[in-house]
């Protein structure tokens, strides 16, 4: 034997959740990217109806041909509502809304605490044990997110200007988090795929009211590059993304996946680099660094980090 932990099927299953919830956020950067351009175009509303609509129409083909589904009690219903009305409807829209009143710094900073509320609330909600490790990790992941979006100067960080965007957006973090949370617990009745389909389908009628609103009041002109970023929208940042994103959630817990998130702003910067020619700089290293190492120490898994070393 050559020393180093051979892949089989144990293994295989210890990094799994693990590589969903490193690819999903990378998923999400591209959703802001997305987003960023639509909503130069697009009302918010608009843009969540026409992802959900797109990721609804697939999710619903890959129910029907689901030979165990579950059969869902008037309990489970409430709690997909919720799930409905908070990640499908709320999240994204309101994170627009958002957008609009403050700037993309701010906006992307009191984001970055969403990992913070999750792991707080997954412990007062679902009892879920909070170990050093997950709060030294929270901690090194939002320092290495305040260090990208303050560019490395205090100056940045005392000159920000706090208004009502902030607000709505700082709002928005805990409406993921009960999204986040009560997919943990609807997961224990449904899979992940029928979570993410069921809550698509529960949040589509509220969007469907308040696109149907806007389209009335907006005068609206689509085109093909339009549509191809609907389409990514509704095929890879809902359905891919909320299915591998519930299956890591599943698989190793809600405090454990919450800092995973702190990786949108860390891919986002690459893919700032790729499509828009910008530079990385010191501050940038230095703060992904920071993240990654959170993401690390907040999984607690020594094994996973053997399976990627030699010994």
């Amino acid at each position: 034997m050559d020393g180093r932990l051979k892949l089989n099927y144990s293994n295989y299953k210890l990094v799994l959740p693990y590589i969903y919830l490193t690819v999903v956020p990378l998923i999400w950067a591209g959703n802001f990217i997305v987003g960023k351009v639509l909503i130069g175009v697009l009302p918010p509303f608009s843009i969540s109806a026409g992802r959900f609509i797109v990721g609804a129409l697939i999710l619903g083909l890959l129910l029907l041909n689901l030979k165990d589904r579950t059969k869902l009690d008037g309990i489970l219903k409430i709690k997909i509502l919720i799930l409905g009305l908070t990640g499908v409807f709320a999240f994204n829209s309101l994170l627009y809304i958002g957008l609009k009143y403050t700037t993309a710094i701010n906006a992307t900073l009191i984001n970055s605490f969403s990992p913070i509320v999750t792991i707080y609330c997954s412990w007062l909600f679902l009892k879920e044990n909070i170990g050093y490790k997950q709060i030294l990790g929270s901690f090194f992941a939002i320092l290495g997110i305040i260090i990208i979006q303050s560019q490395g100067s205090p100056a940045v960080l005392y000159n920000l200007d706090f208004n009502i965007g902030d607000l709505i957006i700082f709002l928005n973090t805990f409406i993921w988090a009960i999204f986040t949370i009560l997919g943990k617990n609807v997961m224990y009745s449904l899979s992940p795929m029928e979570t993410t389909t069921y809550s698509t389908l529960a949040g589509l009628p509220f969007l469907f009211l308040a696109s149907g609103w806007e389209i009335s009041h907006t005068d609206i002109a689509l085109s093909w590059p339009i549509a191809a970023g609907i389409l990514y929208l509704g095929v890879f940042a809902t359905v891919l993304a909320f299915i591998w994103y519930y299956k890591g959630i599943q698989m190793v817990g809600v405090a454990k996946s919450a800092n995973f998130y702190n990786l949108i702003p860390v891919y986002s910067i690459f893919l700032a680099v790729f499509f828009l020619q910008e530079q990385i700089t010191p501050y940038h290293i230095t703060g992904g660094f920071c993240v990654m190492l959170g993401i690390v120490l907040s999984s607690g898994n020594l094994k996973l980090a053997r399976f990627f070393i030699r010994k």
